[in-house]
């Protein structure tokens, strides 16, 4: 799966450098070594940083949620603005009254592929995901409750990231979208 997942990271490029620039600063603000800074290597840590696991549910928490829940708030301004340009009011590559190519066309399918690949860069690496399973089954009090719901959705969208699906299920509204413009 690693062929796939290095494959999946490398066509959402900007924004799997972008998660590991947050989560190197999240560790960096916890005051936790960072072992490896190579934000895009061909390997399992494509788009993050290796560092040691996290002690606490609270710390791992953060770690899994902050930097896509980043990637989240900057993703959906751009998806929303140039999907309803692109797919509802139908934005094509020629002007209509001219017949001259549009450059601004251009710029859509621009800040929509960045923000499709924000959007499949939520989620942690799978093995962070895994331990914060583990973190939250342990956990004690009133705080259990949502943090095994969160960690579960978080393990599922790691699971998917893992194996490329979330880029394929980006393609695959994409491509709905404009059938069905």
């Amino acid at each position: 799966m690693t062929a796939v997942y290095v494959i999946a990271k490398m066509i959402t490029f900007p924004a799997a450098a972008l998660r590991a620039f947050w989560e190197h600063c999240l560790l960096k603000i916890m005051k936790e070594p960072v072992e490896g800074t190579a934000y895009l290597s061909l390997n399992e840590l494509c788009g993050h940083v290796e560092h040691r696991l996290l002690a606490g549910a609270g710390r791992n928490l953060l770690f899994c949620a902050l930097p896509g829940l980043l990637n989240l708030i900057l993703a959906v301004p751009l998806v929303m603005a140039d999907a309803g340009n692109l797919f509802i009011l139908g934005a094509g590559m020629r002007n209509l009254q001219t017949g001259l190519i549009s450059p601004l066309f251009f710029v859509y399918i621009l800040f929509y592929w960045l923000g499709a690949s924000l959007l499949c860069n939520l989620f942690p690496l799978y093995e962070d995901a895994m331990h914060l399973l583990d973190v939250s089954s342990n956990a004690k009090g009133i705080k259990k409750v949502p943090l095994w719901a969160l960690a579960r959705v978080i393990y599922a969208g790691a699971f998917l990231e893992r194996h490329g699906i979330n880029v394929l299920i980006a393609a695959m509204v994409t491509v709905t979208a404009y059938i069905l413009k």
